[in-house]
């Protein structure tokens, strides 16, 4: 798909003011054979019929909107047009100005962090999914199926395990993390490559340190770790003195150094690392109240940059919702970049439905690219290289 429903409907509105035959011309002079089946009853549906099926292709699409454009030249279709010619060019462009100048924000999401499981690619939240699914096989643990690879909710499920105790998955999930580290299964390219960008904020949704240790092996000191705990949060109310406690056990920010920040926990705290649906809803509530904050030297970075780079997301987690209203992100056109890979395998579970989509390119001004991550980051790393000698 192309465009999205939402985009499709702009351009349907914009055509439906010209005669419907005309959608015939365009795909005969653009050298499309025809789809239509003459059945249409009014216009509307006769360009929607058009638009549909020019829009599985994005070559079809572009010779579609070269015609429209020929006819008469208007600005919503000029500006979709433009999109498909450059618009990949055009974001890397100004992601690789915005992080020279210290402007953008990353967002490592699950995504990111992945493993080689016979011979395949597979997400670690994803792989340890299974695992939670093999232990509750053995002893009779109800899940839905159709949710197996959700950590968040196998992982709520795993509490009905006989003999459950609270940290068994952060346990498990570090255990397995550095097993699977150690015999060099887990992949490393990406962080490699984004190690090379010149990063100042870090947003990580996973609790490891592999970036962080990526950019310190470029530069000694080069790389602060930090994370959001609220591991107390079993032991009543904390002291007032530790109420806005945020842990962080590389000191304080300093100037040129980048920051990553754990936002769900980290492997260095077993117990801060979030797994469960009640312990999202938990950390919500908590972050609301400031109980703990967090870090606020961090939040005042934030809110000044201009444009934001979310790698590996899936958006139909109903906390990223929540936590871009809390980050407060600007909404501004061509300022959010989202970059994963859609598998368009329809006996797959789809990673973004077309209402999520059409949430966030609406509210945020999301721009989504169906790339694999290391290709994106390498290509950005490319432009930098050429476009620093002309800045500096």
């Amino acid at each position: 798909m192309v465009f999205s429903d939402r985009q499709l409907h702009k351009i349907q509105t914009i055509l439906y003011q010209r005669p419907a035959n005309l959608a015939e011309v365009y795909l005969k002079h653009a050298n499309i054979h025809s789809p239509l089946s003459g059945g249409a009853t009014n216009d509307w549906v006769k360009w929607g019929e058009a638009l549909a099926f020019v829009n599985s292709s994005k070559e079809r699409m572009k010779r579609f909107l070269e015609e429209a454009l020929k006819s008469e030249e208007l600005p919503v279709l000029r500006y979709y047009y433009n999109e498909l010619l450059s618009s990949r060019e055009n974001r890397l462009l100004q992601l690789a100005h915005d992080l020279i100048t210290g402007r953008c924000v990353v967002f490592l999401g699950p995504d990111v962090l992945t493993l080689t499981e016979n011979r395949n690619i597979v997400s670690f939240n994803e792989w340890m999914s299974y695992q939670l699914m093999e232990e509750m096989n053995l002893s009779n643990v109800y899940y839905d199926k159709n949710l197996r690879d959700n950590l968040s909710y196998m992982a709520s499920c795993y509490r009905e395990m006989p003999n459950y105790v609270h940290g068994d998955i952060a346990h498990l999930s570090k255990e397995k993390f550095e097993e699977h580290l150690k015999s060099r299964r887990i992949n490393l390219s990406l962080y490699q490559e984004l190690s090379k960008l010149p990063l100042k904020i870090v947003i990580n949704a996973n609790p490891d340190e592999l970036l962080y240790n990526e950019i310190n092996k470029i530069k000694t000191d080069g790389c602060r770790l930090a994370y959001y705990d609220m591991s107390c949060r079993d032991a009543g109310p904390e002291p007032e003195e530790l109420s806005d406690m945020q842990v962080s056990d590389d000191g304080e920010f300093s100037p040129g150094q980048t920051v990553v920040y754990n936002l769900f926990g980290s492997f260095r705290n077993e117990s801060s690392v979030l797994h469960t649906e009640a312990e999202f809803l938990d950390f919500i509530s908590r972050v609301t109240m400031g109980n703990p904050k967090i870090d606020e030297e961090l939040l005042s970075e934030f809110n000044e940059k201009d444009s934001y780079l979310f790698l590996g997301f899936d958006f139909e987690q109903w906390y990223f919702k929540v936590l871009f209203h809390l980050f407060k992100l600007k909404k501004e056109q061509n300022n959010a970049v989202s970059c994963n890979v859609e598998d368009n395998d329809p006996n797959k579970r789809r990673r973004i439905s077309p209402s999520t989509r059409e949430f966030f390119e609406e509210e945020f001004r999301m721009f989504f690219v169906n790339d694999e991550l290391v290709t994106f980051i390498a290509d950005l790393n490319a432009v930098l290289t050429n476009i620093t000698p002309r800045i500096v």
